[in-house]
């Protein structure tokens, strides 16, 4: 997916957080996951977003085309803005695409706000 794809996604995300109470000093964790075809790739990845401060798992699936890794994980409590959200976002694909990845979705916890914010690729 495109990253302008995501841009649409992020603006409706966005609006959703604020109607649940978001404020410029509420920390939100964004969980993330990708998808790929090689463990030395998603290994790549892994070690790049763990650079990051990022807690980073890899889980192996079967599917009927072959084996695919997913790599998910979940960013350290902070606070955003929608500029920095949209660029986080972007900085996530770019990741992705450099190590032959795909970002599949995020989706913003905020720690104070029940609301669960969810944009997935496709969606």
């Amino acid at each position: 997916m495109l990253a302008w794809q995501f841009d649409t996604q992020i603006d409706l995300a966005w609006r959703d957080l604020l109607l649940s109470g978001l404020t410029p000093d509420t920390a939100v964790r964004l969980d993330f996951v990708f998808f790929g075809d090689t463990q030395e790739l998603a290994d790549i990845l892994r070690s790049g977003l763990e650079t990051k401060g990022y807690d980073v798992q890899m889980v192996s699936h079967g599917t009927a085309s072959g084996e695919r890794i997913a790599v998910t994980g979940r960013t350290c409590p902070s606070t955003f803005t929608h500029d920095q959200l949209v660029d986080w976002v972007h900085a996530m694909i770019a990741a992705g695409i450099r190590v032959g990845f795909e970002l599949d979705g995020w989706i913003c916890e905020p720690e104070a706000i029940t609301h669960r914010v969810v944009c997935r690729r496709g969606l």
